[in-house]
């Protein structure tokens, strides 16, 4: 078993699909956590505390890890994906890198001993079949992507110049309960649950990332728990090469009276990425994704029916 050396961590991003879930899984298991989001996010555990702070806020992010002396900083707060203000690509910039550059300097002033990013798979951009490793050379085709690229590359800097001890975590496509932006699988299953067929576009054979957001969580405490992080970056993404065919599959069972209907005329207006290499995150953090892409949308298709989103 790992022993738990983090005591006090600050999440930012509190409110966002990642962040709430890991703040309730962190403070129920014992830690302290301090909250961040633009709005303050209100959590009923007395082990968390929250607080409205803007990542651009260099002095707000100096001010709370000075009173905090937290251990550890796990960063989910960012403009969430490269559909989110297309419009405004400066506005993803200055949140995702310079809110980024905020939070490093702080944590390196006021001594946290581990900083955990989380990157996305965006910032491979386009690729091969693979596998894809995290040695892959980055070439993101969109301005999130290089966005993401760049945190690591400043996290990097701090890390070996500075001692920070950081990692990023490349996140795949992530689905679940608390989703708010574009997601295939939710609005799926939400047709299917107003009993209309689904149209799934996209060839049968294109790779699919898709990781239920609490192994997402998962993926992050086992980076807060391990004793050393040997590596810089690590893929988080579903251990098994899904492709498209596979998700309407999967559609289909969990929604067995709807037709569901795979258009390979369709573009998935998605880029293609290979089979992601989970080695590294397995063999070092002791991770593995517990639930299958079955389990996890059977599980997303109960708590659709009971909310709005």
């Amino acid at each position: 078993m790992v022993m738990q050396m983090t005591k006090t961590v600050v999440v930012t991003g509190a409110g966002g699909l990642i962040g709430r879930p890991l703040i309730r899984a962190l403070a129920e298991r014992g830690f302290k956590v301090i909250a961040l989001d633009r709005d303050e996010v209100k959590f009923n555990h007395h082990n968390v505390l929250s607080y409205a702070a803007e990542l651009t806020d260099s002095l707000r992010a100096h001010a709370i890890l000075k009173s905090s002396n937290a251990d550890a900083l796990i960063h989910c707060g960012a403009i969430s994906g490269p559909m989110v203000s297309n419009d405004n690509p400066y506005w993803i910039c200055e949140t995702n890198i310079t809110g980024t550059a905020n939070l490093l300097e702080a944590a390196r002033i006021h001594g946290v001993r581990r900083f955990i990013y989380c990157s996305s798979i965006a910032a491979y951009g386009p690729t091969s079949e693979g596998p894809i490793t995290e040695e892959c050379p980055l070439f993101p085709t969109d301005v999130y992507g290089g966005s993401k690229a760049a945190g690591e590359h400043l996290l990097a800097g701090y890390r070996y110049q500075h001692g920070l001890e950081g990692l990023a975590l490349r996140i795949g496509w992530v689905y679940g309960p608390g989703r708010r932006t574009a997601c295939m699988i939710r609005e799926a299953l939400k047709s299917g649950l107003r009993g209309e067929k689904i149209v799934i576009p996209g060839p049968a054979d294109f790779p699919c990332h898709y990781l239920y957001v609490d192994d997402v969580v998962r993926g992050v405490i086992a980076a807060l728990d391990a004793k050393s992080a040997p590596s810089l970056v690590y893929n988080l993404s579903s251990d098994r090469f899904l492709q498209l065919k596979d998700v309407c599959e999967t559609l289909q069972n969990a929604l067995p009276d709807i037709e569901v209907v795979l258009d390979e005329s369709a573009d998935t207006g998605d880029l293609y990425q290979g089979q992601l290499d989970p080695t590294r995150i397995k063999t070092e953090l002791a991770f593995k994704p517990q639930l299958s892409i079955h389990e996890g949308v059977i599980r997303y298709r109960d708590w659709l029916q009971e909310q709005s989103y």
